[in-house]
């Protein structure tokens, strides 16, 4: 895989040191500035990639081509600069885990799409009266008279 120069040097680690910060030539280590254009054209690469190798696209591989941790990733989709650049390459990987929605054994898809990609599970239940008017809600009182010879009252005294 191409991906960023920077990020493909020999000797390269994926550890933390004791206190738990990234060691030298960690892509956390040190937020490599990538442009707007080189951004886009690596997200692209990495999107051919998968597609010729059959792999599925995720955003930690992504971030993996780029050479960056997926906290610089998303901070640099928060960026106006390079919002456009971000969206496109998301919206390709987006694409191939849409298309694993059709037919059986989609779980995993689902899953991938509400957790990284802001889709929601909607349901809705329709409250209402017949033929879809709005619920009446009738309130009656009832005044009932007391038979006051039958309590052992006397009715003069009421």
């Amino acid at each position: 895989m191409a991906g960023n120069p920077h990020f493909n040097k020999p000797g390269n680690s994926f550890v933390r040191a004791e206190d738990g910060t990234f060691l030298p030539g960690h892509p956390g280590f040190v937020a490599l500035k990538i442009e707007p254009d080189e951004f886009y054209r690596l997200g692209m690469e990495f999107c051919d990639i998968c597609e010729e190798t059959k792999r599925t696209p995720t955003i930690a591989g992504l971030c993996r081509h780029l050479g960056i941790s997926m906290k610089t990733y998303y901070n640099y989709c928060k960026r106006d600069d390079m919002a456009f650049e971000c969206e496109s390459v998301q919206m390709r990987i987006v694409e191939v885990w849409e298309a694993r929605l059709i037919g059986s054994g989609t779980a995993g898809a689902q899953f991938w799409l509400r957790n990284n990609a802001g889709y929601k599970d909607m349901r809705q239940t329709e409250l209402s009266g017949p033929d879809g008017q709005p619920i009446q809600s009738v309130t009656s009182v009832e005044i009932v008279g007391v038979d006051a010879p039958q309590l052992g009252l006397d009715p003069d005294a009421l």
